[in-house]
Formats: C-alpha cells, structure tokens, sequence
C-alpha cells in the first residue's frame, strides 16, 4: 500500500475513533477498538505476512539436517544382502532405478516444486523399506511405513540411529504432503544426501 493512502487510512481512523470518544458519557467500545485497529494495520502488515512460526509453517534446512545426520553411518543396515536372501521370499516391490537417477529426477521436481520433490524422495525411502521388510521374510499389508521402518528396526535389520533418521525423514514428508512449505534450501540438502541414504537401504535379492 502506498505511504499516501495508509496516511490516510491511519487519520480517518483515528478521526473516527476521536469523534466517537468525544462525549465523556461515551466509554470506548468494540467500534473505538475496531477504528484504532484500522488506523494502525497499514503499518504492521508487512511484518504480519513475513511473520513465521519456525519449525511449524516452513521445513527448514537444519530440520532437514537434523534428519539426515542421524543417518550418517555405514550401517544403516545391519544385515547383509545374502543374509536376507537365505530368507527365501522373494520380493514383490521392485526398484528400477539406481539412487543418482532416482534423486536426479527429484531435483528437476525440486526446481519448481520442492514439497513435491520431498514427497517424492518419501516414495523412494518407502520403495526399499518395503523391499528389506519382504526379503526378511516380514509382513508388509496394511503396514504403515513409520510402523514398517520400527519393525525392521525391532528385527534388527536397521540400526537404531538410521531408525530414528528415517522416521524424522518421513515425517517431514509427510508435513509436506500436508501443505507445510519445504525451504528450497531443505529440499536441496535432502536430495544431496539422498542418494548415500538410497544406495545403502537399496539391498538385491539376487
């Protein structure tokens, strides 16, 4: 709004208010507030806009942070391919793409639409969670992927420290799936991390 017009807002409002306090009989009422109200919002509407509860409206790059250092291990998984293969059930979930690729499309997402990006990153954590949870031989329907990543974690295929990773991971998709906005500075430090993450919950059955 131009400095002209909230001048003007600001003394017609007061004007209004001084006119409807100027009997003494009168006490100051829901008009009087309202006019006052009126008088000062042009000037502190800038800073109500930019104003941000942290942690709750945005997901912010050390949040993110805060996630993927958990998970900045060699042994994310505990167990190796050949053990869960001794398994003998084979997996229905298939992953077709190797991680680069994977995260490389997600970055293009990134560009323009980071939530979506964090949403998509979600679908490759859930693809592999899934894959090490039927290669164990684990039940997979009607299994939520926080309840998935703790029953991998109770079975000892992931490690305590990647556990509570994943889970912070998932949760802030999930905030962004929700209409929480992901900073492009989170969406791009996830998808920097994100291929190590992959390429070790990424295990083959052959």
């Amino acid at each position: 709004m131009p400095t002209f017009l909230k001048i003007l807002v600001s003394v017609a409002a007061v004007a209004l208010a001084a006119g409807h306090q100027i009997l003494p009989s009168v006490k100051i009422d829901t008009i009087t507030l309202v006019l006052l109200a009126i008088a000062v919002l042009p000037w502190i509407i800038r800073y109500v806009k930019e104003f941000e509860i942290p942690g709750v409206v945005k997901i912010t790059m050390p949040e993110a942070k805060a996630a993927t250092d958990k998970l900045d291990e060699d042994n994310i998984v505990l167990v190796s391919p050949a053990e869960l293969k001794l398994k003998g059930h084979a997996p229905t979930v298939v992953v077709s793409e190797d991680p680069d690729t994977s995260v490389d499309n997600l970055r293009s997402i990134a560009e323009s639409d980071p939530n979506l990006a964090m949403v998509g990153f979600r679908i490759e954590i859930e693809k592999r969670i899934r894959r090490l949870a039927e290669l164990n031989g684990m039940i997979t329907e009607r299994r939520g992927l926080h309840r998935q990543i703790r029953e991998l974690n109770e079975a000892g295929i992931l490690s305590g420290s990647a556990t509570s990773g994943l889970l912070d991971l998932v949760g802030l998709a999930n905030r962004a799936a929700h209409g929480d906005e992901v900073t492009p500075d989170a969406a791009q430090w996830v998808l920097d991390e994100g291929p190590r993450i992959l390429r070790q919950l990424d295990v083959s059955s052959e």
